[in-house]
Protein backbone atom coordinates (compact mmCIF):
# COMPACT_ATOMS: atom_id res chain seq x y z
CA UNK A 1 0.00 0.00 0.00
CA UNK A 2 1.04 3.59 -0.67
CA UNK A 3 1.96 5.99 2.12
CA UNK A 4 2.19 3.48 4.96
CA UNK A 5 4.39 4.36 7.95
CA UNK A 6 6.76 1.43 8.46
CA UNK A 7 7.99 0.32 11.86
CA UNK A 8 11.48 1.59 12.65
CA UNK A 9 14.40 0.69 14.91
CA UNK A 10 12.61 0.49 18.26
CA UNK A 11 9.58 -1.38 16.85
CA UNK A 12 11.19 -4.01 14.63
CA UNK A 13 11.67 -6.78 17.22
CA UNK A 14 8.36 -8.49 16.28
CA UNK A 15 9.68 -8.71 12.69
CA UNK A 16 12.93 -10.34 13.87
CA UNK A 17 10.98 -12.73 16.15
CA UNK A 18 8.68 -13.87 13.32
CA UNK A 19 11.63 -14.37 10.96
CA UNK A 20 13.18 -16.62 13.64
CA UNK A 21 9.88 -18.48 13.97
CA UNK A 22 9.73 -19.00 10.21
CA UNK A 23 13.23 -20.57 10.04
CA UNK A 24 13.17 -22.47 13.36
CA UNK A 25 11.34 -25.59 12.02
CA UNK A 26 14.17 -25.89 9.45
CA UNK A 27 16.84 -25.94 12.20
CA UNK A 28 17.82 -22.34 11.45
CA UNK A 29 16.75 -18.95 12.78
CA UNK A 30 18.09 -19.32 16.31
CA UNK A 31 18.76 -15.58 16.27
CA UNK A 32 17.95 -12.72 13.90
CA UNK A 33 19.60 -9.31 13.60
CA UNK A 34 17.77 -6.52 11.73
CA UNK A 35 19.32 -3.20 10.66
CA UNK A 36 16.98 -0.41 9.56
CA UNK A 37 18.02 2.65 7.51
CA UNK A 38 16.09 5.49 5.94
CA UNK A 39 17.37 6.65 2.55
CA UNK A 40 16.17 9.83 0.81
CA UNK A 41 15.47 11.01 -2.74
CA UNK A 42 13.41 8.97 -3.23
CA UNK A 43 12.40 7.98 0.31
CA UNK A 44 13.20 4.32 0.97
CA UNK A 45 12.99 2.35 4.22
CA UNK A 46 15.67 -0.33 4.06
CA UNK A 47 15.78 -3.42 6.29
CA UNK A 48 18.86 -5.64 6.26
CA UNK A 49 17.91 -8.95 7.89
CA UNK A 50 20.35 -11.60 9.13
CA UNK A 51 18.73 -14.75 10.59
CA UNK A 52 21.09 -17.52 11.72
CA UNK A 53 21.65 -20.23 9.13
CA UNK A 54 22.55 -23.89 9.74
CA UNK A 55 25.57 -24.26 11.99
CA UNK A 56 28.69 -25.59 10.30
CA UNK A 57 31.96 -27.08 11.52
CA UNK A 58 35.24 -26.54 9.72
CA UNK A 59 38.92 -26.94 10.52
CA UNK A 60 40.55 -23.82 11.90
CA UNK A 61 42.21 -22.09 14.84
CA UNK A 62 40.59 -20.82 18.00
CA UNK A 63 41.48 -17.54 19.75
CA UNK A 64 44.34 -19.24 21.65
CA UNK A 65 45.82 -20.51 18.38
CA UNK A 66 44.89 -24.18 18.92
CA UNK A 67 43.99 -26.08 15.76
CA UNK A 68 40.76 -28.10 15.65
CA UNK A 69 37.20 -28.20 14.46
CA UNK A 70 35.61 -24.76 14.84
CA UNK A 71 31.86 -24.27 14.88
CA UNK A 72 30.38 -21.37 12.90
CA UNK A 73 26.84 -20.12 12.75
CA UNK A 74 26.66 -18.11 9.50
CA UNK A 75 23.82 -15.72 8.77
CA UNK A 76 21.37 -15.69 5.88
CA UNK A 77 21.32 -12.24 4.27
CA UNK A 78 18.14 -10.67 2.95
CA UNK A 79 17.06 -7.12 2.19
CA UNK A 80 13.61 -5.52 2.18
CA UNK A 81 13.10 -2.00 0.75
CA UNK A 82 9.77 -0.21 1.11
CA UNK A 83 9.04 2.94 -0.97
CA UNK A 84 6.11 4.82 0.65
CA UNK A 85 5.62 7.15 -2.33
CA UNK A 86 4.74 4.28 -4.67
CA UNK A 87 3.88 1.52 -2.18
CA UNK A 88 6.46 -0.74 -3.82
CA UNK A 89 8.17 -3.39 -1.69
CA UNK A 90 11.39 -4.81 -3.11
CA UNK A 91 13.23 -7.77 -1.68
CA UNK A 92 16.41 -9.69 -2.10
CA UNK A 93 15.75 -13.04 -0.44
CA UNK A 94 16.71 -16.46 -1.74
CA UNK A 95 14.62 -19.60 -1.52
CA UNK A 96 11.50 -21.15 -2.91
CA UNK A 97 8.81 -18.78 -4.13
CA UNK A 98 6.44 -19.88 -1.34
CA UNK A 99 9.13 -19.19 1.29
CA UNK A 100 9.88 -15.73 -0.10
CA UNK A 101 6.15 -14.94 -0.15
CA UNK A 102 5.94 -16.03 3.52
CA UNK A 103 8.83 -13.69 4.37
CA UNK A 104 7.10 -10.86 2.49
CA UNK A 105 3.91 -11.61 4.41
CA UNK A 106 5.82 -11.36 7.72
CA UNK A 107 7.25 -8.00 6.60
CA UNK A 108 3.84 -6.64 5.58
CA UNK A 109 2.23 -7.67 8.88
CA UNK A 110 4.99 -6.70 11.33
CA UNK A 111 6.61 -3.68 9.62
CA UNK A 112 3.81 -2.17 7.51
CA UNK A 113 0.90 -3.08 9.80
CA UNK A 114 -1.09 -4.75 7.02
CA UNK A 115 -3.25 -7.81 7.77
CA UNK A 116 -1.27 -9.85 5.20
CA UNK A 117 0.73 -9.63 1.98
CA UNK A 118 -1.52 -7.92 -0.59
CA UNK A 119 -2.46 -10.15 -3.54
CA UNK A 120 -0.48 -9.74 -6.73
CA UNK A 121 -2.27 -8.13 -9.69
CA UNK A 122 -4.03 -10.71 -11.85
CA UNK A 123 -2.08 -10.01 -15.02
CA UNK A 124 1.48 -8.99 -15.68
CA UNK A 125 2.02 -5.35 -16.64
CA UNK A 126 3.46 -6.39 -20.00
CA UNK A 127 3.08 -9.49 -22.12
CA UNK A 128 6.44 -9.87 -23.84
CA UNK A 129 5.89 -13.39 -25.17
CA UNK A 130 5.08 -12.03 -28.65
CA UNK A 131 8.63 -10.70 -28.97
CA UNK A 132 9.88 -14.29 -29.21
CA UNK A 133 8.10 -14.70 -32.58
CA UNK A 134 9.90 -13.59 -35.73
CA UNK A 135 6.65 -12.40 -37.31
CA UNK A 136 5.67 -10.21 -34.31
CA UNK A 137 3.97 -7.11 -35.76
CA UNK A 138 5.51 -3.73 -34.92
CA UNK A 139 2.77 -1.28 -35.98
CA UNK A 140 4.03 2.23 -36.69
CA UNK A 141 2.38 5.46 -37.70
CA UNK A 142 2.64 6.42 -41.41
CA UNK A 143 3.85 9.93 -40.55
CA UNK A 144 6.86 8.42 -38.70
CA UNK A 145 8.22 7.14 -42.05
CA UNK A 146 9.58 3.91 -40.53
CA UNK A 147 10.26 1.24 -43.13
CA UNK A 148 11.56 -1.59 -40.92
CA UNK A 149 11.65 -2.50 -37.23
CA UNK A 150 14.26 -5.02 -36.19
CA UNK A 151 14.91 -5.91 -32.53
CA UNK A 152 18.48 -7.17 -32.33
CA UNK A 153 18.82 -7.34 -28.57
CA UNK A 154 16.40 -6.86 -25.70
CA UNK A 155 17.00 -7.35 -21.98
CA UNK A 156 14.44 -7.15 -19.20
CA UNK A 157 15.52 -7.07 -15.55
CA UNK A 158 12.74 -8.39 -13.33
CA UNK A 159 12.40 -6.32 -10.13
CA UNK A 160 12.27 -8.23 -6.86
CA UNK A 161 13.29 -11.52 -8.46
CA UNK A 162 16.82 -11.89 -7.17
CA UNK A 163 18.47 -10.55 -10.33
CA UNK A 164 16.50 -12.65 -12.86
CA UNK A 165 16.73 -11.46 -16.43
CA UNK A 166 14.97 -12.22 -19.67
Amino acid sequence: GKGLTPAVKENIQPFADEICGFYRPQGRGRRCHVENYLRQIPERHCYFVYPADYPSTEPGYDEAGAFGEQQRRPAIEMIFVYRPETGILETSAHGRKADVESLLDIFCRTILGLPRLPPRPGEPAYDLSGLKKRDFPHPTEVQDAIELVCVKKLRLDLPGSGGRRI
